[in-house]
């Protein structure tokens, strides 16, 4: 299997050895990254197993959750225009970088940027169960600087941030519900991950006040204000902490776009309100604690302020019914 040969529109798509005679799996495997690396399994006298999720659009960027089998990859000089995010969850891999020393990349070292351009070998002997995201050259080095893994090196371990830990969760949910969307939602996913995680690198860049930063910016905070709706101790100050800029740079980014960060969330919160308002199986003090709200009174109040009406008049208006 060829995804690159793949003619259709990207899409994710799952991949499992298992599928294979035991004498072709390692070569079909091997078929899934065929300009990228070279591939080698460490027990060769054991069938080769491992499986993926794989999204990969024309220009190169995407997305693979792999789980293999002990194996050993080689990354020649110039194989990738890429940079590579990955994330190790189990298992562990001994980089070596050209002929320099060797260093262990795993759950604990948190993301690692690989620079996929430059010479490079992992080990990883007791398998591996990791994510990888391809993003593109120009978009990092933006970000980073001419040189974003540093000293010439092919690999850099970034710190754990809440920026990460969005980034984390949102890779969690592609490699669970991926391959049920379409190639549409396929794209607009991908395209919103990549966007998150150029957003985490940010914040390790120089160059804080780019045009192109506020956007990140912009769009991580309205990512992390979605995730955190149901807390009712969201405010610019802890979107702020979170993402690792001053409240004054957030009021800016949102105030550009005639936007405020409380009433970002006020909006998604009240129109969350109506969605669960549709569904009887939600007494409305549950939906005013899901949408953030601490008590029935308040969410009362802002909902009949902006609709006009109270939230159990408009449910019986609109007909609840048992989904």
């Amino acid at each position: 299997m060829d995804i690159e040969a793949n003619d259709a529109a990207p899409r994710f798509m799952a991949f499992d050895t298992d599928g294979a005679p035991a004498h072709e799996r390692f070569e079909q495997w091997r078929s899934l990254f065929p300009q990228v690396v070279d591939i080698s399994p460490v027990e060769r006298s054991r069938p080769y197993r491992a499986n993926a999720i794989v999204y990969l659009a024309e220009d190169g960027t995407g997305m693979a959750r792999i789980r293999t089998a002990p194996t050993l990859t080689h990354f020649a000089e110039g194989s990738s225009d890429h940079f590579m995010l990955g994330l190790i969850a189990d298992g562990h891999s001994q980089v070596r970088q050209g002929r320099g020393g060797e260093e262990t990349a795993d759950a604990a070292t948190g993301f690692n940027l690989m620079d996929c351009s430059r010479q490079m070998r992992t080990l990883s002997r007791s398998g591996q169960d990791s994510v990888h995201l391809f993003l593109p050259r120009a978009r990092v080095m933006q970000l980073l600087g001419p040189d974003p893994t540093g000293a010439r090196g092919a690999l850099r371990h970034l710190p754990d941030t809440p920026m990460g830990q969005i980034l984390k969760a949102n890779l969690s949910a592609l490699t669970r519900y991926g391959t049920a969307l379409d190639a549409r939602a396929s794209a607009q996913a991908m395209e919103a991950t990549i966007t998150l995680a150029l957003a985490y690198l940010a914040q390790f860049g120089a160059a804080e006040e780019t045009p192109d930063l506020d956007a990140l910016l912009f769009d991580a905070a309205c990512r992390y204000i979605e995730a955190q709706l149901d807390d009712p101790r969201l405010t610019a100050e802890s979107v702020a902490r979170a993402l690792r800029c001053s409240r004054t740079r957030l009021y800016r980014v949102f105030a550009e776009r005639d936007l405020s960060v409380a009433g970002y969330a006020r909006d998604l919160r009240l129109a969350r309100s109506r969605t669960l308002l549709l569904d009887a199986r939600w007494s409305i003090g549950e939906i005013a604690l899901h949408c953030g709200y601490g008590d029935l009174p308040a969410f009362s109040k802002a909902f009949k302020r902006r609709f006009g009406m109270a939230p159990g008049e408009w449910r019986q208006l609109h007909g609840a019914t048992t989904r």
